[in-house]
């Protein structure tokens, strides 16, 4: 560990040098393949007489109960294969890791250091997911345990289409898929139960790599994608063999082909995915986006300066900081990393804004990069050697100039700021009328349609959202604070509705809050697991 050579006040060098034994364990410092994998420990719910899950209460909590699945038991060729699989074997042994940590930092957690796995239907067709919720286990020794939650290994059914866990063993995407939602365990973990960022999201669009949701469900989700990544780019520093295709797994090209996209370092900033035109998203966007968050921590767990040749000290490094700080979006997860590892700040501050181009910091860093990328492409495609060239040429060298001068003292500001984290307010959200639907007007994302609902007809109402869009996006930060600032432009009648919808909104938030059990959670948010990402694996997969 490294440490800055600026004094420090006595209670912030203890506190960052009892961090630094506590990473410096024996256990966390010997090479991954060395580290014994949490062990798969497959359960099933214990039934009472009405054929529900049984319960039992432990210092007034109400505990599902469960028992192990016997090794011989039906299904146990998927745990076979599960085990098998040199991803799961990794994301295991990582979790073991994750928990040496919290233990060197004595953060509290429930039960024995192993994943916990029920593979069935009892809690419906929800997908693959994490349920951060302890549980009563009964091991077949006759010892019984309580661990502090447990990953469901189910069918999934949106409705329209289905999925099945046979689906996704046959198209080679289960592993990754459980090692995704291990990634869930290990934040839970961290977070040791005293924030759950899955409760503090607000948006009702479900959640996808390229969805615009919030910042609290960006970082939660967006962890987990980042591990999916981080985990091939391990393997392959590893050197580790007999996980490519044929093999079950897929490869790391296929990696960077589908499934994982965060990997394109230029997908989900754009406004316009795939359009290339140098129009981003604003700063709010960006930070409510899943697949900017992934990439952003993917970055921090693979940059070797940070993580070292093996890829293992960033991640040691990232599990003890969310233990420590509990960050709730990614700008926090930044600015805690810098405070935990001073002498990193300047890369982490590059990795937050850099690619970003900025717009976190000021709506002025993306109009700037767009003159440079529009310069940029102007020069690129004309071919000619002649006096147009000359002055594209010019152009871009002054496109350039402009912007690296910006964003040139844009870091030199962010480093001499108390926080790296950028200074963005909260979404502004409102029941659109629709089921497990929020619209968040700093995305103006349906907005004209909503409008329409309203009672407008739908050329005004299509004019009225481009007005509001453009003025969202000109009000310097990219997002509207209040709905009575869209009075002006909507009108007494709408701005009324609106004002009634934002209200419907904070009630419906409330009560899905005070919602505590799993059965509740997962009935309420049928499509909030793995829906949208999920949906787009399985078209991929079948080639549409």
């Amino acid at each position: 560990m490294r440490f800055s050579l600026r004094a420090l006040p006595l209670g912030a060098f203890l506190a960052r040098l009892f961090l630094g034994l506590a990473l410096a364990w024996p256990a966390l410092a010997m090479p991954l393949e060395r580290v014994a994998p949490a062990p798969l420990v497959f359960i099933e719910p214990v039934l009472d007489e009405t054929e529900q899950v049984a319960t039992v209460t432990e210092n007034g909590q109400e505990l599902l109960v469960f028992r192990e699945v016997e090794p011989g038991a039906e299904g146990s060729d998927l745990r076979q294969e599960l085990t098998a699989s040199p991803v799961v074997g990794t994301v295991a042994r990582l979790y073991t890791v994750a928990r040496d940590v919290l233990a060197g930092l004595k953060v509290p957690t429930s039960g024995p250091v192993a994943v916990h796995v029920y593979a069935g239907e009892m809690f419906g067709s929800v997908g693959p997911a994490h349920a951060a919720r302890r549980i009563r286990l009964r091991r077949a020794s006759g010892v019984e345990e309580t661990p502090a939650g447990f990953i469901i290994l189910s069918d999934i059914d949106a409705g329209s289409w289905r999925l099945s866990v046979a689906d996704m063993r046959r198209e080679k995407f289960l592993a990754m898929t459980l090692a995704h939602e291990i990634g869930h365990a290990m934040m839970a973990d961290a977070y040791a139960g005293s924030v759950d960022l899955r409760a503090l999201s607000v948006s009702r669009t479900g959640h996808d790599v390229m969805a615009i949701t919030d910042p609290q469900m960006a970082l939660h989700e967006g962890w987990a994608e980042a591990l999916e990544a981080y985990i091939g780019d391990s393997l392959a520093a590893r050197k580790v063999t007999g996980w490519g295709e044929g093999s079950g797994d897929p490869t790391v090209r296929a990696m960077f082909r589908g499934r994982q996209d965060i990997l394109r370092a230029d997908q989900y900033i754009w406004e316009r995915v795939g359009a290339r035109d140098g129009e981003t998203r604003n700063g709010l966007q960006m930070m409510a986006s899943e697949g900017v968050a992934a990439y952003q921590l993917w970055q921090v767990l693979s940059h070797r300066d940070f993580s070292g040749p093996e890829l293992l000290e960033g991640f040691r490094r990232v599990i003890a900081t969310l233990a420590r700080h509990k960050p709730r979006d990614v700008g926090g997860l930044m600015q805690a990393l810098a405070a935990d590892w001073p002498a990193h700040r300047p890369m982490l501050a590059r990795m937050l804004y850099e690619w970003t181009k900025w717009v976190p910091y000021s709506p002025a860093g993306g109009e700037l990069y767009k003159k440079y990328w529009v310069a940029q492409l102007a020069a690129k495609r004309h071919q000619v050697a002649d006096e147009t060239a000359k002055e594209l040429a010019r152009e871009l060298a002054e496109a350039r100039a402009a912007y690296d001068k910006f964003k040139e003292a844009a870091f030199r500001e962010v480093l001499a700021r108390t926080s790296l984290a950028p200074a963005l307010a909260d979404p502004l959200w409102i029941d659109s009328g629709r089921k497990r639907l929020g619209l968040n007007l700093a995305t103006a994302d349906e907005l004209s349609e909503f409008l329409t609902r309203l009672g407008g007809e739908s050329a005004a109402a299509l004019t009225v959202a481009q007005q509001l869009t453009e003025r969202r996006d000109s009000s310097g930060g990219g997002y509207f604070r209040q709905v009575e600032e869209l009075a002006p432009l909507v009108g007494e009648k709408l701005a009324a509705a609106l004002k009634s919808a934002r209200e419907e909104f904070s009630r419906s938030v409330e009560s899905q809050a005070a919602q505590a059990s799993l059965a509740a959670y997962l009935a309420a948010h049928p499509d909030r697991i793995l829906r949208g990402r999920l949906a787009r694996w399985h078209r991929e997969a079948r080639g549409r």
